[in-house]
């Protein structure tokens, strides 16, 4: 038996015409050790039967191993610029050329133009690109890309996806962004890593699955990030698959050398990133194993678990060897043979399974790495991925959390906490965070708790029913068992109100009730300033000069905006002051803001979501700010970040930003920016009001037609549409009576006789 190590690849230098070799599959193999030699080196090398072809083709195609299927689309560069996995061919654009085996590109309208239709890559469940590259030192200065699918508008890149190794903000990036053409930057999902301008040979890898992105950086996972709003993979545009530039036609093109890329149809775990990084380019060493169970990183696994892996599509196994311990060198790919230092070794299983027996149990909350080789049947032995998993405590493991609810007063909460114990739970406890100490809940006429146990989990539920003020807070569930006690995560109840409300009426205190009142303060001084009050939609209003005066809130406005939020407010503006806001909450530029303003000094109404110096997303609502006249505005964003902009209660602008963090914002400010260079407010604001939920669009409209009663709004229904509204106009009347009329002797039979017309 032998660990087969390396792949064709490196047996290079005197091979680099042999890259049908590197796709010589196993069953090809067997058939070809009993052809004769002259046959077999025909097949391989074409014909070329030189004393070296000869020495290395047949050294390296009788220990050939299958590339990996899960590679679809693999560009080795080694004389040509095609695909020699999936045998799609690539066009080089200006000076770009293929030597070295690399792809040469000097940043001069240099690019290669793969197929982006026959790559086809947003029908995949899931996705990888790897590449080796080396930046030509200190070129890649702008924004420049390494891979790039999806498509463009203009001069922008459209339903994208990327990674770049350099950038004008200094770092390197993975990031999709769909469905939205006017400013696809704003709503990406996207990582940064560290960047690489050095003329070093780096390695990077992207995944992409249904739900989120991933980035990988010479092996050193950089993170993961949610995909939101619109963007999803099925959108990624077919038109354009780059290597060297994005569909952002004036950013510039990268400068270096690409040595391989790849593209999977898997998103690649951690480990199997290291795994593929240590092999390297032009060594395509085979991930026979697609999935493994548990996954890499797993934890409160059980002590005597089943690990189960399962093949790549095409590839069948004679039997395999399994390895289990605790020394984190089981995960290394540079350890071929592992068995040493391996706590258990179960070698020649027949099935891809194996339950570990009660007698060699593993240890309660230990780390333990296993893997999994493949032996096929001509006892060639394919190394497998190392991972990794953490058994469960002895104490109880809560497996399911409790979620906060965002509801309004009179409604029922819900909190379900569900633990799993390898011995009994004796109990499970419900408390509400408090002081001096936090209070255990108790049934009573409007709480219930339920607690069941099957198996090892245990299931509890709080249930509080017409809950009111009292009961918003914190809550978490405890259990314990013959071991120890754990406790949940904290969840919250939170009621859906209207948070603030200022009606300008020649003061600036909240009306609400919640205390959120303002100070009109200077801020060139930041002393206390008497305001000024005009005739405003409703009684009065308040008028900021556009100086240095704005309104100052109380504290603790915008701590929590995670259920969502709605912004209304009657303006009156007087200038197109640059960037002037008409409400502000955070703690200084390049911190936690939410702000609504003016975009620059145009007519455009920007509603945004600004993380600690990172844009988390923002939404534009074009030509809606008109100057000396009384215009509402409404912003409402609701739990998933998904946001409207409304203008006279009618919607203008959608789109999608992160859910604010949940930090104390110090700096509420009306008419204020938090950076020192924007303008302050000039003009009328009235009857401004904040709701920590999104109202709905009927609720905006009847904010505006309290005000405006000669008017109405036209608010459909997706769900119950009006199916004889004809025109438009949300009735159903005489004018869509006149309309089917007009039709009356309209036919579209055949013949026209069938019409009952002359």
């Amino acid at each position: 038996m032998r660990v087969l190590r390396t792949a064709p690849a490196s047996f290079e230098k005197n091979g680099r015409a042999m890259r049908k070799c590197k796709e010589f599959q196993p069953e090809r193999r067997a058939e070809a050790k009993t052809d004769s030699m002259q046959m077999f080196l025909n097949l391989i090398c074409g014909g070329f039967l030189m004393k070296k072809c000869m020495m290395s083709v047949v050294l390296v195609c009788l220990l050939a191993v299958p590339a990996s299927a899960a590679i679809t689309h693999r560009y080795d560069f080694e004389k040509d610029p095609h695909d020699v996995v999936g045998g799609l061919e690539s066009t080089l654009v200006g000076d770009a050329h293929v030597t070295g085996g690399a792809l040469v590109l000097d940043g001069t309208d240099d690019l290669l133009e793969m197929d982006g239709p026959g790559t086809a890559i947003n029908t995949y469940e899931a996705f990888s690109l790897e590449m080796w590259y080396t930046p030509n030192a200190g070129k890649n200065t702008g924004y420049t890309m390494l891979a790039y699918y999806g498509g463009n508008q203009g001069s922008n890149g459209v339903n994208y996806f990327f990674m770049s190794t350099a950038r004008g903000d200094n770092v390197s990036r993975a990031a999709i962004s769909t469905g939205n053409t006017s400013n696809p930057w704003a709503t990406e999902n996207g990582v940064n890593g560290p960047e690489y301008d050095d003329d070093v040979q780096h390695h990077m890898v992207a995944t992409l699955t249904q739900t989120h992105v991933s980035f990988f950086v010479d092996g050193v996972y950089q993170g993961t990030t949610a995909l939101t709003g619109t963007n999803k993979m099925t959108d990624i545009a077919q038109n354009l698959a780059l290597l060297g530039r994005g569909g952002y036609l004036n950013d510039p093109e990268w400068a270096g050398s690409i040595h391989e890329f790849r593209v999977y149809d898997k998103a690649l775990t951690a480990a199997e990133v290291r795994f593929t990084k240590f092999f390297g380019p032009d060594n395509p060493y085979p991930i026979v194993i697609r999935n493994m169970s548990p996954a890499d990183g797993t934890d409160k696994v059980n002590i005597t678990p089943t690990l189960s892996w399962t093949l790549e599509p095409g590839i069948s196994a004679a039997s395999y060897n399994l390895y289990i311990g605790r020394d984190p060198n089981i995960a290394d790919p540079n350890r071929a043979d592992v068995s040493a230092i391996s706590t258990l070794v179960v070698p020649g299983l027949t099935t891809p399974a194996y339950t570990i027996p009660f007698e060699k149990a593993l240890q309660f909350s230990t780390t333990y790495y296993w893997r999994v080789d493949t032996v096929m049947e001509d006892s060639t032995v394919y190394q497998g991925v190392g991972i990794s998993f953490t058994t469960i405590p002895q104490a109880p493991v809560f497996e399911v959390q409790p979620v906060s609810n965002y509801l309004f007063a009179g409604q029922t909460a819900q909190f379900t906490a569900q633990c799993l114990s390898l011995s009994p739970v004796s109990w499970v406890k419900w408390y509400k965070v408090s002081t001096p100490a936090d209070v255990e809940i108790t049934a009573g006429p409007d709480v219930t708790i339920q607690t069941v146990t099957e198996g090892d989990l245990t299931a509890s539920t709080l249930t509080i029913a017409n809950v009111e003020a009292a009961d918003e807070g914190t809550y978490y569930a405890k259990a314990r068992n013959e071991v120890g006690t754990t406790q949940t995560d904290l969840a919250r109840l939170v009621l859906k109100k209207l948070v603030a409300y200022w009606p300008f009426d020649g003061n600036t205190n909240d009306s609400s009730g919640n205390g959120y009142h303002g100070t009109g303060k200077d801020g060139s001084t930041e002393l206390s300033v008497t305001l000024a009050y005009q005739t405003g939609v409703v009684g009065q209003a308040v008028y900021l000069p556009g100086t240095t005066h704005y309104i100052d809130l109380v504290d603790g406005l915008a701590d929590d905006f995670v259920g969502g939020l709605t912004f209304n407010l009657w303006a009156y503006p007087q200038t197109a002051a640059n960037w002037a806001r008409f409400l502000s909450c955070n703690n200084g530029a390049d911190s936690d803001n939410i702000f609504l303003s003016r975009v620059g000094t145009g007519t455009a109404l920007r509603f945004d979501v600004y993380k600690g110096s990172t844009n988390a997303g923002y939404v534009d609502a074009a030509d809606a700010l008109a100057l000396n006249v009384w215009q509402m505005f409404t912003v409402t964003m609701n739990e998933t970040g998904a946001v409207t902009i409304y203008k006279n209660g009618v919607p203008v602008a959608a789109g999608t930003v992160q859910i604010p963090n949940v930090v104390k914002r110090a700096n509420n400010w009306i008419g204020r920016s938090a950076w020192s260079a924007d303008a302050y407010y000039r003009g009328l604001l009235d009857e401004m009001r904040i709701y920590n939920y999104a109202l709905t669009p009927a609720e905006v409209a009847a904010l505006y037609t309290n005000v405006r009663t000669d008017e109405f709004i036209c608010v459909p229904d997706s769900e119950n549409p009006l199916s004889y509204d004809l025109t438009g106009d949300c009735r159903v009347n005489m004018d869509d009576l006149a309309e089917i009329i007009g039709w009356w002797t309209e036919c579209m039979r055949v013949p026209d006789e069938a019409c009952g017309g002359k």
